[in-house]
């Protein structure tokens, strides 16, 4: 439930005024929600119970290839692949938070609100919700009160109930996925010796995403009795509203009022926690509900065509290990991505808040007309990659070979050119034992995406709840560059095989997004606002958009960008360990394991309009909520046993993920009976788990697959996250089965 302030008309200047500070619904407890306190009371709710783990999919693959001899020197591949992914019933909260509120166009306390009252939504004293609290509330609302005001920020218009338009459940959008390849070469060998191979390549991505919001305008206009029900040819139209004054409403001539009150609830959706002061004559309409809770679609499509030729000999140096090994080539990629949008999700038909309510289209922020989801304009992006490489391979003797590399890329001018060389080596010491080592750089160039001006929104947990993140692309984005090391052992013994290997990587220029979380920690340090205002602070509080004066409390929005970020060093160790035990009940038995070691993952700090928001840190073995890195357990792991007996093949794998520590302060409270503080989830759990994988070779190429995951049902490690786990680490599907056929012609 959401806070209100009652308002009240001062007769000598006619200004509307906030009258005794803010109140919550007293509704809150009796739906399961859990009340706070202070200066601007709220309702807390788990938005989560309304998500799925994993949503129902349907798939389809198809995959087919041919291959033939042409000549004796030449040979035919073609191969095509289809994929289709279906997400019918995609499920999120029953609306979202409140990050733009209505204008003076739809609200008529705009202009007049004192500057404490947060920007927020007006509702009447003639909405029959209001009048039934009211009534059921004496004295909690001055006698003087002609309308209530709430504020924005921490407001959301569904939230216990579910929404009307979809059964009372979550919101529903849908996902469909369509992707396709087809690839086609030839290659073969001249008279000289000289290999060829000639390769066409095109793909085809496209994703339709669809959700849901409410339409800023349309729901203060339905708080005021101004709504209409979906489709509704008859509705309220302009004229109706014009002639209105602020307390009429009349659903004869098809205005409806909608209801933001507890007495609207009937019960805790989820819970099933009844409302004993719900009034079905209060409830809403799911028809009004689909009025202003419309659909935003997005269709994104990405397209590649590659052509690559690579010729490959050896040279007419012979060294003790025989010829000097070449290859070299070209490659050239076509990359192409455009997005459509509807109308209510497009910036040049949707910019500001009132366009769907009087057209109006001169606004300052275009942040378009929903309460949460930003706009965006359709793009049709593409660009032209070339590359040249060569390889050569020089065996100066039976035992030890040298392989030296390099690779040139021009991403154009928006994506720069990058020099790659790499060498590597090897040396078998003994018959057992094998060293070998390489260095070189590395590189991914910025995406299309990431170059253009377009943004995406995301979700931040700011100040005691979320709000929205707009991430840009960079059209000054560069190559993101790395210098390679590795240096390792091979062990070849009997039965037994095992490697490990030291690696480090030096990350220049990586590409990534600002962190949202820092800004913010950086812009108002322990959450205050005294950095408002000051000039060298004047960059990065433009990154802000706030309903209001510049606080927490305000922010709406936070404008972030991809950017070549800090520099990075990070170094480990890779272990790999087989035992094969042959002849074991007239099978074989083999005995495994691997694991990664994280050393070190050193990142620099991290600048934003010219201030240093993130200072350095090493993010090996931390939970990096928010920051510049992602979750990084220094050490995971498994271990497996493995059976082989004619066609069939069992396989136990234990899975080992290592604790790791949420380097956050405590946000719990202290413990009651010994005053230490909560420190629950301070440190995430280390999390195993088993797995079962049995597979069977049948007659006619056909080959059977099953599988149990997580065998003894282990929950997650708690961490102190949305969903009480870390799901870059650990899975809360518990056991799952699989099973698999195989045909192959």
């Amino acid at each position: 439930m959401a806070p209100f302030a009652p308002i009240t008309q001062n007769p000598a200047t006619g200004a509307w005024i906030p009258v005794g500070g803010f109140q919550l619904d007293n509704g809150c407890a009796r739906l399961g929600g859990v009340a706070v306190g202070g200066a601007l009371p709220a309702c807390n709710f788990h938005y989560t119970q309304y998500d799925n783990l994993i949503e129902t999919e349907n798939r389809y693959q198809l995959y087919g290839e041919v291959n033939a001899d042409l000549s004796d020197k030449t040979s035919l591949h073609v191969e095509a692949f289809y994929s289709e992914t279906d997400v019918p019933d995609w499920n999120t909260s029953p609306s979202y938070l409140a990050l733009q509120t209505s204008t003076s166009a739809t609200n008529p306390a705009v202009s007049t609100l004192t500057p404490a009252l947060l920007a927020g939504y007006f509702v009447p004293l003639s909405n029959p919700g209001l009048q039934a609290y009211i009534a059921a509330n004496p004295g909690l609302i001055p006698a003087s009160a002609t309308a209530v005001h709430f504020p924005g920020v921490r407001y959301r218009p569904l939230s216990f109930g579910g929404n009307p338009a979809f059964d009372n459940g979550p919101s529903e959008g849908t996902r469909h996925y369509k992707a396709y390849r087809v690839s086609g070469g030839l290659k073969g060998e001249f008279s000289n010796g000289i290999g060829w191979d000639v390769a066409l390549t095109y793909g085809q991505e496209q994703g339709v995403r669809t959700g849901y919001d409410t339409i800023v305008s349309r729901f203060q206009m339905a708080l005021r009795g101004y709504g209409a029900l979906n489709n509704d040819t008859n509705g309220c139209t302009a004229a109706e509203t014009a002639n209105f004054t602020t307390n009429a409403g009349n659903t004869a001539i098809g205005c409806y009022y909608f209801n933001p009150f507890s007495n609207a609830v009937a019960k805790n959706a989820v819970s099933g926690e009844t409302n004993s002061a719900f009034s079905s004559g209060l409830a809403n309409n799911p028809e009004l509900v689909r009025w202003f809770f419309q659909q935003s679609s997005t269709k994104a499509t990405q397209r590649q065509f590659v052509v690559d030729a690579v010729l490959n000999g050896t040279l007419p140096i012979e060294l003790k290990g025989g010829a000097v090994g070449w290859a070299a080539g070209v490659q050239a990629r076509r990359n192409s991505y455009e997005a459509d949008f509807d109308p209510l999700s497009n910036q040049l038909a949707t910019p500001c808040i009132d366009t769907p309510f009087n057209g109006s289209t001169g606004c300052t922020s275009k942040n378009g007309a929903f309460m949460f989801l930003g706009v965006s304009k359709p793009q049709d992006l593409d660009g032209d990659i070339y590359a040249v490489f060569t390889e050569f391979n020089a065996p100066f003797s039976d035992n030890f070979s040298v392989q030296l590399a390099a690779r040139y890329e021009d991403y154009g001018r928006n994506g720069g050119t990058t020099f790659n060389p790499k060498l590597a080596a090897k040396w078998q010491v003994t018959d057992w034992l094998a060293l070998r080592g390489s260095t070189g750089t590395t590189f991914r160039g910025p995406p299309l995406t990431q170059l253009s001006n377009n943004s995406v929104t995301a979700l931040s947990f700011i100040a005691g709840s979320f709000r929205a993140i707009d991430l840009f692309g960079n059209a000054n984005l560069e190559p993101e560059t790395a210098t390679t090391y590795s240096a390792g052992a091979i062990v070849e013994a009997g039965n037994f095989k095992g490697s490990i290997d030291y690696w480090r990587f030096d990350f220049d220029n990586p590409i990534i997004a600002e962190p949202s979380a820092s800004i913010v920690s950086k812009m108002f340090p322990g959450g205050a606002a005294t950095n408002c205002g000051a000039a060298a602070y004047a960059g990065l509080q433009s990154r802000f958009t706030f309903q209001g004066a510049c606080s927490t409390a305000t922010i709406a929005r936070v404008r972030t960008q991809y950017v070549n970020g800090p520099a990075i060093k990070t170094s480990g160790v890779d272990v790999l360990a087989d035992y094969k035990w042959p002849d074991v009940l007239g099978g074989d038995m083999r005995f495994g394991a691997s694991a990664t070691y994280t050393i070190e993952y050193k990142i620099d700090a991290f600048t934003v309009e010219g201030l240093v928001v993130e200072s350095a840190f090493d993010a090996a073995g931390k939970l990096n909520y928010q920051l510049a890195a992602t979750s990084l357990p220094q050490l995971k792991g498994s271990l497996f046993a493995e059976y082989t007996r004619g066609p069939h093949n069992l396989r136990w794998t234990i899975n080992y993920v290592d604790s790791y520590d949420d380097q956050r302060a405590s946000i719990l409270a202290a413990n009651p009976v010994n005053g230490a503080v909560n420190t629950n989830g301070a440190k995430i759990d280390k999390y195993i788990t088993h797995e079962i994988d049995y597979r069977v070779f049948l007659p006619w190429d056909t080959t059977l697959t099953a599988s149990i995951d997580n065998v003894f049902d282990e929950d997650p490690p708690f961490a102190r996250l949305d969903l009480n786990y870390d799901p870059f680490t650990a899975s809360a599907l518990g056991r799952t089965y699989k099973i698999g056929l195989k045909k192959s012609f």
